[in-house]
């Protein structure tokens, strides 16, 4: 009477968590789901930003998860934008979950999405891991699907050259790139 083992075609096992906020860092949060599992999530710096001072209070977050033989690794987004421009990055062939992280954790989401459809390529080498060659590959493969929505936010309210001269400023005075994002 032995079954098969069932296996999963779809790898997205977890699609959201709702749950109490335990603990969360500049990139990542534990978060205790209803049934009592406290679930790591790694997240990019906006969602962090987002959770802090929310401690025992309750949070979503979409999640894309990675299945492999020695690691279960969950990724949270407090936006579908944040999640949807993720897909599109991981999309990319050779970049990771991790690089993709990484590189939402850069600037903000609007800023990001210009930064990409500009084919500013400089602004995603600055992502440890990210070189030249996979910067451009990013930016041959989104370009086009990410234009029409970074000129409507250009036109509406991210000034993206005044946001990099703002950045270089801040460099300037000592602070580091981190800070100044």
């Amino acid at each position: 009477d032995s079954q098969p083992a069932i296996l999963y075609t779809n790898k997205q096992m977890i699609g959201s968590i709702r749950g109490k906020l335990l603990h969360s860092t500049t990139d990542s949060c534990l978060v205790e789901a209803s049934n009592g599992v406290g679930y790591k999530i790694a997240i990019t710096t906006d969602t962090a930003a987002s959770f802090f001072d929310q401690n025992n209070q309750e949070v979503f977050l979409y999640i894309y998860s990675v299945v492999r033989e020695d690691a279960f690794d969950l990724y949270g987004f407090s936006s579908v934008d944040e999640k949807k421009l993720f897909d599109q990055i991981i999309g990319v062939s050779g970049v990771g979950p991790k690089s993709g992280l990484a590189i939402l954790s850069i600037a903000p989401i609007n800023q990001l999405k210009t930064a990409i459809a500009s084919g500013d390529s400089n602004f995603l080498t600055k992502v440890s891991g990210v070189g030249k060659k996979s910067a451009q590959k990013i930016i041959l493969e989104l370009q086009d699907k990410l234009a029409d929505e970074a000129i409507a936010l250009d036109t509406a309210d991210n000034n993206y050259s005044t946001d990099n001269e703002v950045l270089s400023a801040l460099i300037s005075l000592g602070y580091s790139e981190r800070e100044a994002r």
